[in-house]
Formats: C-alpha cells, structure tokens, sequence
C-alpha cells in the first residue's frame, strides 16, 4: 500500500512516496547506494520480499511500485517472485527509456509472472516525464495519467481507500500545481477519525504508514530524502544527494 505524488518540473520532477505496510512486517533498511551498470542506485531496502519499492538512479531515473489490483487474478499468488526485486533488478539493469519495452518483453515470453502491480516510470524529460505500466497478473498496459498525478494503492480499502484520497488531494491543490511544502503536509495530512486508514498518513491497527520519500530530480542534481515512520511523527530524516549522471563515490 502506498500513496505516490508526481509533480513535473521545467527541468526535472519532485515525487513524494508514503509507504503504507502491515504493523506485523519487518522494519524497512534505510537508503544506500550501490553501482548499477556504471550509473549510481539508492533505494531502501525490505528485508522481507528481499527488494524495494522506491529507487533513484543517478541518470534522474526513479521507478516506484504500488501493490495492483487483482485483476484477473482472483488469488495472490503465494510462490510469485517478489515485485520488488523486479524494480531493483530494472532499475540495476535497464536503461531510462527501455523499461517499458522490457515489462512488454517479459509478458509477452511469460516472464512477468509477479503478482499485479503498478509500476511508476519517472524520468527527466520534458515529454513524458511520467510512464505508469500495471499489471493485473495475466495483461501489461500503459496508462495515460495527467502531468501532476496522485496515485494510491490501498490494501485495506481498495475503492474507498483511492476515492478519499483523491477528492482530498483535489480539495487541497485544486488546479494548481503543488509545491514541496504542501506535498509534505498533505502526505502527513490526517482526515477525520472515521477515515483515518483512508487518510495520506494512515494509522490503523493492522497497517500503518511506515515512511516516507522525497525525490527532487533537477537538471544539475538529485536529492533523496527518507523519513522512516509516519510524516506526522517529524523524525529526522536521511538525505542523500549527488550530481546528476555523477560516478562519484556517494555517501
């Protein structure tokens, strides 16, 4: 479960990850950074599925997961690989603009066999800076999606959960565009008691927001901030940042 905002910029994006998990599921590993095919990588780590739902790649490439729907799938595969290895293994492996073309390869050989997902492909491009690919277990498609966009996987609550969100998103931002400042707030935002899992920062006996991820992808630089727990608990957070397409040793 998460809630994703994507905000393009003249040179680059800003992208805000919450991560919504089970109480019951391990403690996320902070962000480091690792070579990937002579780019740099930095992505958190779950020590559970033994992947990642976010990462940043030092040529401005970020790709962000979210649980999908069923589909047609009526039943989670148990013994499907895990989605967020798929995300490290594209990210380490996979050049900016082939990620798309790579999920085709694989469903058309039958190799994409992971349980549904939505995968969010964010570049620094003028022209479709954002790609969102899902996968309902048996087809691949693209999605059309507006330049500033919201996207929202909620396990608990799945139509109700996406719905509330959406319309507070709306009633925030409206048509303008949205700042650093007031993505922040939102995804730390709290609804009204009875909404309280379908909120931006959940909170809920079984599931939680359990952190949250800055992107800024500028035409000089990239910056990755991780704050683990909610937003509302203002923990410090870990920043990362290096120059973009740099090859320097990070931090």
């Amino acid at each position: 479960m998460c809630t994703v905002s994507f905000v393009p910029r003249s040179d680059g994006y800003l992208l805000v990850c919450n991560r919504d998990e089970r109480r019951s599921r391990s403690i996320a590993e902070a962000p480091r950074w690792e070579d990937a095919s002579g780019l740099r990588l930095c992505a958190p780590r779950d020590p559970d599925g033994g992947g990642s739902w976010i990462a940043l790649r030092s040529d401005g490439l970020t790709l962000c997961l979210l649980n999908g729907a069923r589909g047609v799938v009526p039943v989670a595969r148990v013994v499907a690989p895990s989605r967020g290895r798929l995300l490290l293994e594209l990210a380490r492996r996979v050049p900016e603009g082939d990620v798309g073309p790579e999920l085709q390869r694989r469903a058309r050989e039958g190799r994409l066999i992971e349980n549904p997902f939505r995968l969010l492909v964010a570049r620094a491009a003028r022209l479709d800076p954002l790609r969102v690919w899902e996968w309902n277990g048996a087809q691949l498609r693209s999605l059309d999606v507006d330049p500033v966009h919201l996207e929202v996987s909620h396990g608990m609550d799945p139509v109700a959960g996406w719905e509330q969100r959406r319309r507070d998103f709306e009633t925030c931002f409206g048509a303008s565009i949205p700042g650093e400042a007031g993505l922040l707030e939102w995804h730390a935002r709290h609804l009204d008691p009875e909404s309280a899992s379908r909120s931006p920062c959940m909170h809920h006996a079984l599931a939680a927001t359990v952190s949250r991820t800055v992107i800024e992808v500028t035409r000089e630089a990239l910056r990755l901030v991780y704050q683990p727990g909610a937003p509302c608990e203002e923990r410090a957070p870990e920043a990362f940042s290096i120059p973009r397409d740099s090859k320097d040793q990070c931090p």
